[in-house]
């Protein structure tokens, strides 16, 4: 899949609101993720909304870095 690909697909899920609902696109996301090999999870934090946890590689925590430059 391209990233043109994935950018369509990723923009044709309505998120909009009221009422939000990010859980199809979450859903989506994981799938794909999933598909590499990435571990990924789902989750949900009301009706319709949850959020994708993923980790990919080794690190000794959680949260986001990036090498120094």
């Amino acid at each position: 899949m391209t990233v043109v690909e994935i950018a369509k697909e990723l923009i044709s899920f309505d998120t909009s609101g009221p009422p939000t609902r990010e859980k199809p696109l979450a859903e989506w996301i994981v799938d794909f993720l999933d598909s590499l090999d990435i571990d990924a999870e789902l989750q949900e934090v009301a009706p319709e909304r949850a959020n994708v946890i993923a980790k990919i590689g080794k690190g000794k925590g959680p949260g986001l870095s990036s090498p120094a430059t």
